[in-house]
Formats: C-alpha cells, sequence, structure tokens
C-alpha cells in the first residue's frame, strides 16, 4: 500500500492510499478479484490496485481512468504507475 494522503496520520489504520498491490495465493485470488476489488473501487484516493499471481507469473491491473475504472491483465512487458510516477518491469516482479 503506497499513502500519499497527510490525512493518513495514524500508522496502524490507513484511509487513503493511491495505489495498493497484493501477491495472490490460490485460497484467496477468487475474494481478491472479486470483493476486495469491489471494495477497494469504492476509496476515492485509490488510483490503482495490482495484483500479483505468482503461480501463472501474470499481473491483473484495475486502473482509474477518466472514464471510470479498466482492467488489464499483464504477462509480460511494463505498466505504468502514474501515481508513484513509475514504469514497472513484469519481469523483475517475479524474480
Amino acid at each position: 500500500m503506497v499513502l500519499c494522503d497527510p490525512r493518513d496520520a495514524d500508522d496502524k489504520v490507513f484511509q487513503y492510499p493511491c495505489f495498493i498491490a497484493e501477491v495472490l495465493s490460490p485460497s484467496t485470488a477468487g475474494t481478491d478479484r472479486r470483493e476486495k476489488l469491489q471494495a477497494y473501487r469504492t476509496i476515492d484516493t485509490l488510483q490503482g490496485y495490482l495484483m500479483l499471481d505468482p503461480v501463472e507469473n501474470a499481473a491483473e491491473y484495475a486502473l482509474r481512468t477518466s472514464q471510470g475504472w479498466q482492467s488489464r491483465r499483464f504477462t509480460e512487458g511494463s505498466l505504468e504507475v502514474g501515481c508513484l510516477g513509475l514504469s514497472l518491469e513484469l519481469v523483475t516482479l517475479f524474480v
């Protein structure tokens, strides 16, 4: 989780993330893709939610755009994390 909002002053409870990344496990992947994604989309400050699947060496990236939420699956290449100003090479995430 990346926090960029000064309102997140509590060191135990975070409410204003700009980016969340999670590693999926076979037992929780369905919950992460459905319930967590749906809940995270309601966070006004969240710009991106990255789900890393180590079983398939793939990433699913849900990104807030001016047209709403868009999702894309990556098995190669890079993805842009705009709120952090960086590009992540997928191959480096599974080393």
